[in-house]
């Protein structure tokens, strides 16, 4: 057996890890003592009360007994795959691993070939030695492990038969430098990469967190978010675990389906702190009817958190207004940046604290400067902060192909250090130093963590823009894809609003690149949409505000642009989707080439 601490480094000395505890378990284990009777966990499992709950003498117990069932399996320091759907049992799953010294890899039940594909994929990768799911999936894992030639599928554990009055197991060798989990990256562009979580990191971030928005002790927080995804299982499951609060959640596809049931639970259980990416909360402000929000008491939410990168001004406006008469404040809306190679938040902001809006001149963006502009200017546009840089981090803008840091007034790569940045990728070595080995001519011997995001940094608050590999470049103006997404879905009536659009360019000869958008209709509209008639008004209202024309647009059906688990859309996906004949189009409409050629745009060359 390996032991998967040796291949692990300390946690960095800029790191603000605590020495005491050292784990989640520690911290569950002392609430478990000193108030067992307070509930840990509440699940909601058709997004409607009442839910199943645990407290903390129950998870605590029922952990340890998992946790020794692993220990006697022989399977301490190895990988284990947890293969269950949202619920008790997957928290239960998840905390046993880290009692027992295991190193958990989050994954989900496979629903379909492409997923039991990638479940292989993961498997594979980290090498893991057993399974942890339900009694009633024990036969289809098996199947869909078998087929992917994964040794996980040689000990198979039912989560939910183990015989939780046995004696239990808690590691108490734990160090906070050890390896605690396996957090799997989306995979968008190649095979998903295991970031490296250590014990340290995970209590690290949940403190840096809680602290940044301003949460106490014993509170409760809601989530809809997926809890094998970094932002689900950090803020929406462990950041309450360790503060002795209670953690309300519900699978994502209840959410979906009906967008109040989240609301609901916020509403119902009291939650003051519950978050999601941008198109959550238009989801709510389009889907949730007057009656509804009319019903609904949400002066408790102190925190309602937007995760998107960029966030869209917008949506936070509609938000508000829609929900104004369920007693929610304005105020309540606080943004965050992060991703699970910091093991998950960066910067946040604060209870009471909107986070500011900065009006930047947009041709001056698109040369990749920061001019600040009226807030009513014609050629201004909003960017609202992605929270304040927490003080456990350093920040730094650097130009992505130069490796040199940026002008305050210039938009870069944003580049992380200290903190809970991570170990690295499992078993990627190459990959590991690229992106987590970055290094300043200012700063020798400190290392940087390549997040890959544009942004910058100004008063202490972080602006994220884009995507470096998203960016869309036409006659040496940046265009952000996300704000040429957002032109296009007001442009008609049939087409889905709130972030269900990827524009992408298609590079053909040594020509200008070829620009295209793919966008989601309403389900509604599936047989009566013109795509002509759609397709020339995305292109009209693109040249208005953006000043380049679109060659392309396809129109898809409802869920037909991929996105990740948090919600992100997968635009390199959706391109080779399209290369390769995958999208389930609606219909499509394509600029004439002879329009194309007579001019090099119809709003002329950006000077």
């Amino acid at each position: 057996m390996t032991d998967s601490r040796d291949a692990q480094v300390s946690l960095p000395a800029e790191g603000s890890h605590p020495s005491r505890p050292s784990t989640l378990g520690d911290l569950i284990g002392g609430f478990a003592a000193s108030t067992p009777s307070h509930a840990a966990l509440v699940f909601l499992e058709n997004g409607e009360g009442p839910g199943a709950e645990l407290t903390y003498a129950e998870l605590h117990r029922r952990a340890a007994a998992l946790a020794g069932e692993l220990e006697r399996r022989g399977l301490r320091g190895e990988r284990v795959l947890l293969l269950l759907p949202s619920g008790l049992d997957y928290v239960v799953s998840f905390v046993g691993c880290l009692y027992a010294g295991v190193v958990a890899v989050p994954v989900y039940p496979p629903r379909n070939n492409w997923h039991a594909e990638r479940v292989g994929v993961i498997a594979h990768d980290a090498g893991a030695k057993a399974t942890l799911t339900l009694a009633s999936l024990l036969t289809e894992v098996r199947s869909r492990l078998a087929a992917a030639g994964s040794e996980a599928v040689e000990a198979l554990i039912a989560a939910d038969e183990v015989d939780f009055d046995q004696p239990g197991f808690v590691d108490d060798t734990i160090r906070p430098g050890d390896l605690a989990y396996l957090q799997y990256t989306s995979g968008s562009t190649g095979n998903p990469k295991g970031v490296m979580v250590r014990h340290g990191d995970l209590l690290g971030n949940c403190a840096l967190h809680a602290a940044g928005v301003g949460l106490t002790g014993g509170e409760t927080q809601v989530s809809w978010l997926p809890i094998f995804h970094d932002m689900g299982l950090v803020e929406g499951i462990t950041m309450p675990l360790t503060l002795g609060g209670t953690a309300v959640f519900m699978p994502p596809t209840a959410f979906v389906q009906k967008p109040v049931r989240w609301l609901r639970a916020i509403s119902r259980y009291r939650g003051v702190f519950s978050g999601g990416p941008n198109f959550a909360y238009e989801l709510c402000a389009t889907k949730v009817s007057d009656a509804e929000a009319a019903e609904l008491d949400l002066s408790c939410w102190r925190g309602a958190l937007n995760g998107a990168e960029p966030i869209s001004p917008r949506t936070l406006r509609r938000f508000a207004e829609k929900f104004a008469v369920s007693g929610f404040r304005p105020d309540a809306l606080i943004s965050a940046y992060g991703l699970a190679e910091a093991t998950l938040v960066v910067s946040c902001g604060r209870f009471g604290e909107p986070s500011p809006t900065l009006h930047v001149e947009k041709r001056a963006l698109e040369q990749g400067r920061i001019v600040v502009g009226a807030e009513d200017g014609a050629g201004s546009q909003p960017l609202v902060s992605s929270g304040r840089i927490r003080p456990e981090f350093e920040v730094r803008i650097v130009d992505a192909e130069t490796g040199l840091p940026c002008a305050p007034d210039e938009v870069g790569e944003i580049w992380i250090s200290g903190g809970s940045v991570c170990a690295g990728y499992w078993r990627h070595a190459e990959a590991t130093e690229e992106t987590f080995g970055a290094t300043l001519p200012d700063r020798p011997g400190r290392r940087y963590l390549r997040t890959g995001d544009l942004g910058f940094a100004r008063d202490g608050e972080l602006y994220v823009t884009g995507r470096v590999k998203d960016l869309i470049i036409i006659r040496g103006a940046n265009h952000y894809p996300q704000d040429l997404e957002r032109t296009a879905e007001t442009a008609h009536p049939a087409l889905r609003r709130g972030g269900w659009a990827a524009a992408f360019t298609l590079e053909e000869g040594e020509g200008d690149p070829r620009l295209v958008v793919v966008h989601e209709v309403e389900r509604t509209e599936r047989k009566k949409v013109d795509p002509a008639e759609a397709g020339l008004a995305i292109m009209r209202a693109v040249t208005e505000q953006h000043g380049i024309d679109v060659d392309l647009v396809v129109l898809v059906e409802p869920a037909g642009v991929p996105k990740t688990s948090s919600g992100k859309i997968q635009r390199r996906a959706c391109r080779r989707l399209l290369l390769g004949g995958g999208l389930r189009e609606v219909g499509r409409w394509e600029r004439p080439r002879a329009a194309a050629e007579a001019a090099p745009t119809s709003a002329g060359v950006p000077g």
